[in-house]
């Protein structure tokens, strides 16, 4: 229960840190504006925050900070699980709370692109960079951990396979069955 809270609490500590880092600039430097060319980061944060609000909506549904609904993506994070258990259902958890603190930690991010935007091409591929670097680290960060335990997960269970077919032929040879 202590590692739960001091997870909850390094977030919101996280959280907290990267609103601050977001805003100080706008609020330091003098030449932070709002114009035309804001409109790019302006809607790529509200579409991000809207995506966040069904995203925890639909959580029970499955982890839509991931890859979306892309059906085929959807189908093979599901190939992956064998079963509905409860150690499952905490490492669900565990990689929702992870993919949504990286998710909602990178919108405010978009606040001083929105403010220091010297164009409208400039501001737009700021806001697709920051989304682009977004998905990467989410991959990062949940995927490849999830996909390293699965094949840690096969390469035991052929390592156990094997033992049990050796310890089956030595037992043949001594003529016993099991």
């Amino acid at each position: 229960m202590k590692s739960v809270k001091r997870g909850k609490l390094i977030f919101v500590f996280l959280a907290v840190v990267i609103i601050a880092v977001s805003v100080l600039p706008v609020i330091l430097r003098d030449d932070a504006a709002i114009t035309v060319n804001s409109a790019p980061a302006i809607v790529f944060a509200a579409c991000s925050f809207i995506y966040a609000v069904i995203a925890f909506l639909n959580k029970e549904h499955g982890n839509l900070f991931l890859l979306g609904r892309n059906k085929l993506f959807l189908a093979f994070l599901r190939s992956l699980n064998d079963g509905d258990t409860s150690a499952d259902r905490d490492e669900y958890k565990k990689e929702f709370a992870l993919s949504a603190f990286i998710f909602c930690a990178s919108i405010p991010l978009y606040i001083p692109l929105a403010f220091f935007a010297k164009s409208f091409y400039t501001a737009l591929s700021s806001a697709l960079s920051v989304t682009i670097l977004r998905i990467l680290l989410t991959f990062a960060l949940v995927l490849i951990p999830r996909f390293i335990k699965n094949a840690q997960d096969k390469k035991r269970g052929r390592m156990k396979d094997e033992a049990d077919r050796k310890e089956q032929e030595r037992r043949e040879s001594m003529g016993k069955w099991k």
